[in-house]
C-alpha cells in the first residue's frame, strides 16, 4: 500500500531536494521567474497563454516547456498553463510532488516516495517512467526523460537518437556534497592566504632592498663617492663619476 506523506513530511523532503529546483526557467519563446514570496512572473511569447502566471501563489518551483509553464505548489500539487495539445498540462490531480520538469510536449513530476509520474506526448516513450524507483532528480527533454537515482546512476527513456539516452555507464552523478564544497572553499582560502603572504613577502623584500640601497647611497655620498655606483668623482666645477660618468 502506498504511503501517503503528510504536509510536514513533504515539506521536509522538499527542503532536502530544494537544491534541485530552479527559480528561473527558459522555455522556447518565454521566460519564467519565481519570486521569493512564491508568486511567478513571465515574459515572452504568450500565444498559448504560457505567460498567464500572474495569479499563481505559494509556488516553490517552476519549469518552462514549449509554449507552456508548470508550477509546483507548496502543498505538493502542480499547476500548469499554456499549450495542452498532448495533455502536458493535465497535472491537476498530481499530489505529493517534490520536483517538476517540463519538456517539449510532456511534463514529468518526482513524487516524495522517489517514484515518477508523467503526462503528455509519449510518441517516443518519454513518459514511460512508472517503474522508476529511488529517483532524486528529474529532467524532461524534447522527446526523452532522464532521472537521477539515489545511488548516483541515471536512467533514461524516450528518443535515443544522437545518443542522448546513452547514460547506462554513468556513475557518481549528483550535486557536490556540502563537505566537498567547504573543502574547496577552505582550499581556495588557503591559496588566497598563501598568495597574500607571498605578496607581503615580496613587498618586504623590495622595501628591504630599497632601504639597503638608500643606506649605501648615503654612505657613498658621505665618503665623497658617486651616489649611483660608488665610483670616484672628478672635475673641478661639475663633479662627475669617473666610472659611470654621471654628474652628481
Amino acid at each position: 500500500m502506498e504511503h501517503k506523506h503528510n504536509s510536514s513530511e513533504i515539506a521536509e523532503i522538499r527542503k532536502r531536494i530544494a537544491k534541485f529546483h530552479s527559480c528561473i526557467s527558459a522555455g522556447h519563446y518565454h521566460t519564467v521567474g519565481l519570486r521569493v514570496d512564491g508568486t511567478v512572473v513571465a515574459t515572452g511569447a504568450n500565444d498559448e497563454g504560457q505567460c498567464n502566471v500572474s495569479s499563481w501563489c505559494n509556488i516553490v518551483a517552476i519549469s518552462a516547456g514549449y509554449q507552456y509553464t508548470v508550477g509546483l505548489k507548496v502543498d505538493g500539487t502542480v499547476i500548469a498553463t499554456g499549450r495542452n495539445d498532448y495533455g502536458q498540462c493535465n497535472v491537476s490531480d498530481w499530489q505529493n510532488i517534490v520536483a517538476i520538469s517540463a519538456g517539449d510536449s510532456h511534463t514529468v513530476g518526482l513524487m516524495a516516495n522517489g517514484t515518477v509520474v508523467a503526462v503528455g506526448d509519449n510518441s517516443s516513450g518519454q513518459c514511460n517512467v512508472s517503474d522508476w524507483q529511488n529517483i532524486v532528480a528529474i529532467s524532461a527533454g524534447n522527446s526523452h526523460t532522464v532521472g537521477l537515482m539515489a545511488n548516483g546512476t541515471v536512467v533514461a527513456v524516450g528518443d535515443t537518437r544522437s545518443g542522448k539516452c546513452a547514460i547506462s555507464g554513468w556513475r557518481n552523478i549528483g550535486l557536490v556534497s556540502e563537505a566537498k564544497i567547504l573543502e574547496w572553499k577552505e582550499e581556495a582560502r588557503r591559496r588566497e592566504e598563501e598568495a597574500r603572504r607571498r605578496e607581503e613577502e615580496a613587498r618586504r623584500r623590495e622595501e628591504e632592498a630599497r632601504r639597503r640601497e638608500e643606506e649605501q647611497v648615503r654612505k657613498w655620498v658621505a665618503q665623497g663617492l658617486c651616489r649611483y655606483c660608488g665610483g670616484k668623482l672628478g672635475g673641478v666645477f661639475t663633479k662627475k663619476c669617473k666610472a659611470c660618468g654621471k654628474p652628481q
